[in-house]
């Protein structure tokens, strides 16, 4: 009798966290209705999160139907093998979905790598879209809470861990699959610094109360439409006061296409991306009439050359010509150079390096990219290979790279003790070596000596264009040979009678980039 006692109250007392709702949008699709699929758990169906959507859209003369499957705790390797989630997926005929993983799975990914994690995403997604080929997938990035559970405590340590992972995890999934983020837990988190006084999280401090559950919905019905809330919207039993400041988190996280972060100190950031020493300025060309809230295309990071800058030759340049072939880009200036933080004498390779991946998150998080590029000038170059080399490694490699007389000769002359016409003794260089206005401090000269150019960049699999003036009398088109030999997917291209920063003969030097990336490139 104590054991059947204990298994009814055990079932009364979980039937909250193993809850399941399931529904079809049934009946004939109307002139402009939007079918949305939702394969999630309870941190989708407490507080009627989908209830909430159709509401908000409905006020905004939007009809929404909902077909779902939810079902408290599970994995995406889980709704793979339940029927009820099979029968919503094989419905088919929807024109968005939320798939929503058990809420610490993709931080999990970020921390381990665990690529049966990402292929259960793979999977569910492909199933979605073998029933709904139209269909425009998200991957919903949820947030975190303060009361870790046993298991979670251990493997994270603290809720900005889980939350840092949760981002990064995301990110990484929907990159290797092909689809995009919903930033849910970015708006919990915008929400905490901006309306603090607004709770999202209920009694247990791990799933939505009603006004998360609002904030979730404004998202989701944001990244369907990418229109801005206009007139009166519906605000689902939420204080009205208080809904219309979520929304307008919402929006700002949502429509907001520059590089996103949540203001720390309640204070926008000065710089949009962080760099190990300090904010890094970031300049960012879309093509004419693009809209950046609607439409996808392809984006190339553009990296600068040794004392230089994101608008120093070639760079801004080839931004514009991208720009007038439908292609965006993104260009930056290293730390201690341009006008980013930092010191130019704290400036090594290695540093380089994590600025551009730093940058290379921020681009992938952007709403409308769709393949990204790498494009190294000189010393960018070195940093692009590398930084490829690694993010193949990592399994999220950029779609395409070219190096623009890529500047691996500085491992030589640092070795030499000639560094751009100023001598010292390699063996103990002085702390700062002046290089015209800019100091050059020891650390680069040291890290240069060791640089393993080659041998972190050969990883990368995928199609590189080397291009190199045959009168480049700073580094020569030797190097750029090493470089092809050293990939396993590359082309060399000289221009005739082009020099270090291609000033001559411009327009073909343009157009051998502009050949490789329309090749290379998709949306």
């Amino acid at each position: 009798m104590k054991r059947v006692f204990a298994a009814i109250l055990s079932l009364i007392l979980g039937g909250m966290a193993f809850a399941q709702e399931f529904a079809l949008p049934e009946g004939p699709k109307e002139e402009g209705e939007i079918r949305v699929l939702l394969i999630g758990n309870s941190f989708t169906y407490y507080c009627h999160t989908d209830s909430m959507l159709v509401d908000i859209a409905r006020s905004q003369g939007v009809k929404i139907k909902i077909g779902k499957y939810l079902h408290g705790g599970r994995t995406f390797g889980q709704h793979l093998n339940i029927g009820s989630s099979r029968r919503a997926v094989e419905y088919g005929g929807y024109d968005f979905a939320f798939l929503q993983d058990q809420s610490c799975t993709p931080a999990k990914y970020s921390l381990t790598g665990d690529t049966s994690l990402v292929n259960n995403f793979i999977r569910l997604k492909d199933n979605v879209l073998k029933y709904s080929p139209d269909c425009t997938v998200f991957l919903e990035r949820t947030w975190t809470y303060p009361n870790l559970p046993a298991g979670n405590a251990e493997i994270f340590g603290t809720a900005d861990s889980l939350d840092w992972h949760l981002r990064e995890g995301c990110r990484l999934m929907a990159r290797v699959g092909g689809t995009r983020v919903s930033p849910i837990g970015d708006a919990f988190a915008m929400a905490a610094v901006e309306a603090p006084e607004i709770k999202l999280l209920g009694k247990d401090n791990h799933h939505q109360n009603p006004a998360g559950a609002y904030l979730k919905s404004c998202v989701n019905y944001l990244m369907i439409t990418g229109k801005p809330f206009t007139g009166e919207v519906a605000s689902c039993g939420v204080d009205a006061a208080d809904a219309a400041r979520l929304r307008a988190v919402a929006e700002k996280t949502v429509l907001e296409t520059t590089f996103h972060t949540v203001p720390s100190g309640g204070k926008a950031p000065k710089y949009l991306v962080q760099g190990p020493k300090g904010g890094l300025s970031v300049k960012m060309v879309l093509p004419k009439g693009f809209d950046p809230v609607r439409d996808r295309c392809p984006v190339v990071i553009l990296m600068h050359g040794i004392i230089a800058s994101k608008n120093h030759p070639p760079l801004a340049r080839i931004a514009r010509m991208l720009a007038k072939n439908g292609i965006a880009s993104v260009r930056f200036d290293f730390d201690g150079q341009g006008r980013s933080e930092g010191k130019c004498s704290d400036m090594t390779v290695p540093l380089e390096i994590e600025d551009a991946a730093a940058v290379w998150n921020a681009v992938t998080r952007l709403p409308f990219a769709g393949d990204i590029a790498l494009l190294g000038h000189s010393l960018g170059g070195v940093v692009a290979g590398m930084l490829a080399g690694r993010l193949e490694q990592e399994g999220t490699p950029p779609d395409a790279v070219v190096l623009l007389a890529p500047g691996a000769v500085v491992r030589d002359l640092a070795r030499e003790g000639h560094f751009l016409g100023v001598k010292c003794d390699p063996s103990d260089p002085p702390e700062v070596v002046n290089v015209y206005w800019y100091k050059i401090g020891k650390e680069f000269i040291k890290t240069a000596q060791v640089l393993p150019v080659y041998e972190e960049t050969a990883p990368y699999t995928g199609p590189v264009c080397l291009i190199h003036g045959d009168r480049d009398a700073i580094v020569g088109s030797y190097y750029s040979d090493m470089y092809k030999h050293a990939l396993q997917d590359s082309r060399l291209i000289l221009i005739p009678r082009g020099n270090h920063w291609f000033l001559r003969h411009s327009r073909k030097t343009d157009a051998q980039i502009l050949s490789f990336l329309q090749e290379k490139l998709s949306e």
